[in-house]
């Protein structure tokens, strides 16, 4: 069979249009990966920074409670009520547990001030307070739920 010269054209033609759409799906596939990947280490860099500031809050109504510029339960109370109206971003805002998984603020839901959170799960069933404080205790990190 002797094949015509428009068939190998457009044989030649299939597969260059085949690897383009190849080409064109690999560099999508990376280029999310990429983005993804970018936009994760952004929001972490962000919540370090703020967490930082939550921090240094706390530490400079601790530094006064030192020097006798407020009482210690003064400076509690201060910290807490500053870092409850603290929010920032459309959801973002602080909470505090003392870090044996009772709730000591949370502007969202304030009814579960007061309660042990270490038995309360995500909908995966992971235990993320546990997660919080083992984190916390660490030093710090990032901690994914649902």
């Amino acid at each position: 069979m002797i094949s015509s010269p428009n068939s190998t054209v457009y044989k030649r033609l299939t597969g260059i249009i085949i690897l383009i759409i190849i080409g064109s799906f690999a560099f999508l596939f990376f280029f999310f990966r990429s983005y993804s990947a970018s936009l994760e280490n952004e929001k972490k860099a962000q919540s370090k920074h703020i967490s930082e500031v939550g921090i240094s809050t706390i530490e400079h109504l601790y530094q006064l409670s030192l020097t006798g510029k407020l009482s210690l339960t003064d400076a509690q109370n201060l910290a807490l009520s500053l870092l409850e109206s603290a929010t920032y971003e459309d959801n973002g805002y602080f909470w505090i547990n003392n870090g044996e998984g009772i709730l000591l603020m949370q502007p969202f839901t304030p009814e579960r001030v007061g309660i042990n959170q270490l038995d309360w799960t995500d909908s995966n069933g992971r235990y993320i307070f546990q997660d919080f404080i083992l984190k916390a205790k660490a030093g710090g990190d990032w901690v994914v739920y649902n």
